[in-house]
């Protein structure tokens, strides 16, 4: 097996974003999608006369290693890489700020950088009205693939942190240098997910963890896509 890439999906290859953004941190997430049947029975015959599907619904949960606000500043160059001065709870998963505004503004599909979910409002009473919904993603995170995104994705989730660059790739037409050479392969899309609940463990010689539950509508996955039904059967 020398020389050889990764190959399996595992939780050491793995990358999840909620809202647009990287969970830090992240140990499992699960998901399930469950379709309840109705089975009904004919007078004089023991067996069903067949199942039939009424209601499709999705759910899960996933859990964090968590760390605090501001303790990357206080520890600054000893702190783990990828943390974040905003702390990795539920107060981080807002939305992206200007990127999400102006790709809605202007019609384009979400992308990565361009999420407007507002999944830090969804404990807080007095925000839950206007709290929205937001994706989760899984992807595997394969060392030099070439993943084909977008033109317009890849400007978008690249033009404030390097607008220059982005001018020059749409230009020239090569994203090359935006993209780079380490591709990430999505398994699958949780779409416009709600968090229902969290729970904070803290015991004697472990890390603190939090656990989210969600519901989601639609779970696609990287063999299918789960297209909405009764097209063309929605009220006005």
């Amino acid at each position: 097996m020398a020389n050889k890439k990764p190959f399996f999906l595992t939780g050491a290859n793995a990358k999840i974003k909620l809202n647009g953004k990287t969970i830090a941190f992240a140990t499992d997430i699960s998901y399930n999608i469950q379709v309840r049947h109705v089975s009904p029975r004919v007078l004089g015959r023991f067996e069903v006369e067949d199942h039939q599907p009424v209601t499709y619904d999705v759910s899960g949960s996933f859990s964090i290693i968590r760390y605090i606000k501001g303790v990357a500043e206080t520890l600054g160059s000893s702190s783990p890489i990828g943390t974040s001065g905003s702390g990795n709870g539920i107060g981080a998963f807002g939305a992206q700020g200007i990127g999400g505004a102006i790709g809605n503004a202007i019609g384009l599909p979400n992308t990565s950088g361009q999420a407007d979910g507002r999944a830090n409002e969804a404990f807080v009473p007095s925000r839950m009205m206007q709290s929205r919904t937001f994706d989760i993603e899984i992807f595997q995170k394969v060392p030099g693939a070439k993943v084909d995104i977008p033109a317009y994705e890849v400007i978008a989730s690249n033009f404030f942190s390097n607008p220059l660059g982005s001018l020059v790739a749409a230009v020239n037409g090569n994203f090359e240098p935006l993209v780079g050479s380490n591709g990430d392969c999505q398994i699958a899309l949780l779409e416009n997910c709600r968090l229902t609940s969290s729970q904070f463990t803290l015991s004697n010689k472990n890390v603190a963890r939090q656990s989210f539950s969600f519901v989601c509508k639609y779970a696609h996955e990287d063999t299918f896509i789960a297209r909405k039904s009764g097209v063309g059967q929605e009220l006005n």
